[in-house]
Parts: C-alpha cells; structure tokens; sequence
C-alpha cells in the first residue's frame, strides 16, 4: 500500500485515480508512515537476499497459485480498499514476494478440485529463467494434456 500511495505522489493530477486506488494510497500513507518505511526498506536487501538464497538450492519452486478455489465474481467489489486489497492478498498470497524480488513464474493447470473447480500450480524460476519455466510448462502440458478440460458449468 504504500508504494500505491508513493506511486500516487507522482501523478500531476491524483483525483483522476479510481476510488479504491486513492483509499488504498491513503491507507499506505497511514498505515507504513515514513518512519515504518525506512525501517521496511533497510530490510529490503536482506529478505531479497534470503528469497534468491532458495536458487542454490532448487532450479524451480512449484507453490500453489492461489489459496483456494474460485471466490465469488464480487470479490472486493463495493468495499472499501484495504478489505478489498485483504481479501485479493488472502486469494493469492504465494505471487507477491517473487514479484517483488524480480522472479519469473508461470501458472499451469493442475486438475480441478473436489468442488469441480480448475486447480492450478505456480512454478518459480530464478531471475533470468523463463525459458525454464516454459519448457517445464510445455512438458507438464504434454503429460497432462489440459485444453480440452472444463469444469462443469451450472
């Protein structure tokens, strides 16, 4: 949120933001004030350092792309900001931190759920290894053919 209010600093005009963009802006302006923020960020190499350490280790990481199965179409819809910002994080929490540090990362299908509802998986590569990710892709894909699945529609 705060980098939401940062990056909303730097527009001539903020009023021509969406609603729930200038909330969540105020919310990051409040909620990690300048003091909080330099603590953040004095920490921000450390934790890039220990998230890139994992590439020592493994050449890709599989997470679950989301938490659970489909939410309802509203989402956050209609909330205030920082619930409807919540509730995303909540959907997708395992996205963020690899984005922040710069990582490559695809989503393929994985089966669907014991409700009928399409899984899917998230693989992490480190920086610099689409082709990695795409190729693995391409043989989950040849192993486990998935274009012609659908879940069942009501």
């Amino acid at each position: 949120m705060r980098g939401i209010y940062e990056e909303s600093r730097l527009l001539p005009e903020r009023s021509t933001l969406e609603r729930s963009s200038r909330e969540l802006a105020t919310a990051g302006r409040i909620v990690v004030p300048e003091r909080r923020r330099e603590r953040i960020r004095a920490q921000r190499s450390r934790v890039t350092s220990r998230i890139l350490a994992l590439w020592n280790e493994v050449d890709v990481l599989l997470t679950p792309a989301l938490a659970t199965t489909a939410i309802a179409a509203e989402g956050g819809y209609g909330r205030a900001a920082p619930i409807a910002f919540q509730r995303a994080a909540g959907f997708m929490p395992y996205s963020p931190a690899f984005n922040l540090t710069g990582q490559p990362a695809v989503t393929v299908p994985a089966g669907f759920g014991a409700d009928g509802l399409p899984l899917s998986v998230q693989l992490v590569g480190r920086i610099g290894a689409e082709e990695t990710l795409y190729a693995l892709a391409a043989q989950l894909e040849t192993a486990r053919p998935w274009t012609q699945l659908r879940p069942p529609v009501s």
